[in-house]
C-alpha cells in the first residue's frame, strides 16, 4: 500500500488507525510510512497514524526503533500532542534499547517536567517509570529527575498535586530497583498531607510499601 493512499484512507476514515496499526504488524514495509504519516497536515491522517503507532510499540517495539532519533526529536515539537507522543514511544522503546540511546536523551526527555503544562509532565513521569523497569540501571538517575517535579509550577495548584500524585505512583513502580529510596520516601511524607486525596493515598502506599519491605529485611536477617 503505497504512503499516499494510505494517508487518504486515513482521512477519509476508511481506515482506522488501529487498522493500520495490524496491517504494519503483519507487513513491516508500513511502519515508515506511519512515522512518516505524522507529519502530514490533516488530523485524521497524522493523529491516525500515531494511534497506529503506539499500538505497534506495544505489541513489537523492535519495529520502531530504527526510528528513534525521530521519535526523540518529537520532544520539541511545537504540537504537544506530538510531544506526548515522542515521551509514550520512546518509553515503549527501553525494552529493546540495544545501544543505549535512552540514556544520551534522558536531558531532553526531562526538559518539561517543571512545567508549564500538567499533562505533559505527567506524561514524563508514566513514561520514566516504564524506563527504569527496562533499565533499573538508570534508577537513581531518574528518581532525581522526577523529583524536580516538585519545584514544577503547572496551571492551577490541582495541577500541581496531580504531577506530584502521579510522581509518587511512579516511585511506588520502581521503588525496588533504587538502591537509595530515602528521596522518595521524604517526598512521600512531605505529601501526606496534599490537599488531593489520591496524591495522599499514593504516599501513603509508598511508605507503607516501604515499611512492608523492612519488616522483612528484618526478618530475614534475624533468620539467618
Amino acid at each position: 500500500m503505497k504512503a499516499l493512499r494510505v494517508y487518504q484512507k486515513l482521512a477519509d476514515k476508511e481506515l482506522s488507525g488501529a487498522d493500520l496499526a495490524k496491517r504494519a504488524l503483519a507487513k513491516e514495509e508500513l511502519v515508515p510510512i506511519l512515522v512518516d504519516g505524522m507529519g502530514q497536515k490533516k488530523a485524521e491522517t497524522k493523529y491516525g497514524c500515531a494511534k497506529a503507532l503506539r499500538i505497534i510499540a506495544d505489541e513489537r517495539p523492535e519495529l520502531l526503533y530504527p526510528h528513534f532519533e525521530t521519535f526523540a526529536g518529537m520532544l520539541d515539537n511545537p504540537n504537544n500532542i506530538f510531544q506526548w507522543e515522542g515521551i509514550y514511544l520512546l518509553a515503549e522503546l527501553a525494552g529493546v534499547d540495544e545501544e543505549n540511546k535512552i540514556d544520551g536523551i534522558l536531558d531532553s526527555f526531562f526538559a518539561k517536567i517543571e512545567g508549564p503544562l500538567m499533562i505533559t509532565a505527567a506524561n514524563i513521569i508514566k513514561g520514566a517509570a516504564q524506563i527504569v523497569a527496562a533499565r533499573p540501571h538508570l534508577g537513581s538517575r531518574i528518581v532525581a529527575e522526577i523529583l524536580r517535579a516538585e519545584h514544577g509550577h503547572y496551571e492551577t495548584p490541582e495541577c500541581y498535586e496531580i504531577v506530584c500524585g502521579t510522581a509518587l505512583k511512579a516511585f511506588v513502580k520502581i521503588y525496588k530497583w533504587v538502591p537509595d529510596s530515602q528521596p522518595m520516601l521524604q517526598f512521600a511524607q512531605r505529601h501526606q498531607r496534599s490537599s488531593r486525596a489520591a496524591t495522599r493515598a499514593a504516599a501513603e502506599k509508598l511508605l507503607a510499601r516501604h515499611e512492608r519491605a523492612s519488616t522483612r529485611e528484618q526478618k530475614a536477617a534475624i533468620n539467618v
